[in-house]
């Protein structure tokens, strides 16, 4: 149970914050967007599939996934090869940054997973990739390709 109105707000201002950027994201190119959706989707799903003694298994397998999928959509969305390198080295260590604090953000809050009523709390849980590296990329893609007004 939680006991502070300002988690809750935390809470809600970084998931407004989180698909704010997104939605920019989809603004500026909604091909790089679908782009790192496919990307972060693949790191999600290595990172959920290989777990304990495995793990050192999918810090491999997430940069080379993310790495295909980068090259493989770059003439499509419009993205240079050397950003979509960087990109796929950037998704899985945010990827894994984000279970990570949202894991510790649960822990400290005394949630925990196992107890959840069906349907409750598991939607951010699965987003949490996903808007976790929302702002990162978006603010790469600004910066290194220059989109907007700088």
């Amino acid at each position: 149970m939680l006991f502070s109105i300002g988690l809750l707000d935390f809470g809600l201002f970084f998931y407004v914050f989180c698909l704010g950027h997104f939605a920019y994201l989809l603004h500026f190119s909604t091909r790089l967007a679908v782009s790192m959706l496919a990307m972060v989707f693949a790191a999600d799903l290595l990172y959920g599939i290989y777990r304990g003694w495995m793990r050192a298994l999918r810090f491999g397998l997430m940069p080379i996934a993310c790495g295909l999928i980068a090259t493989g959509l770059a003439t499509w969305a419009d993205l240079p090869i050397k950003h979509g390198v960087v990109l796929a080295l950037l998704v899985p260590l945010a990827v894994s940054i984000g279970h990570f604090t949202l894991g510790r953000m649960e822990q400290d809050m005394g949630i925990r997973t196992a107890r959840l009523q069906p349907g409750r709390g598991r939607l951010i849980c699965s987003l949490s990739s996903y808007l976790f590296l929302a702002p990162l990329v978006f603010h790469y893609f600004r910066w290194f390709l220059r989109w907007g007004d700088l």
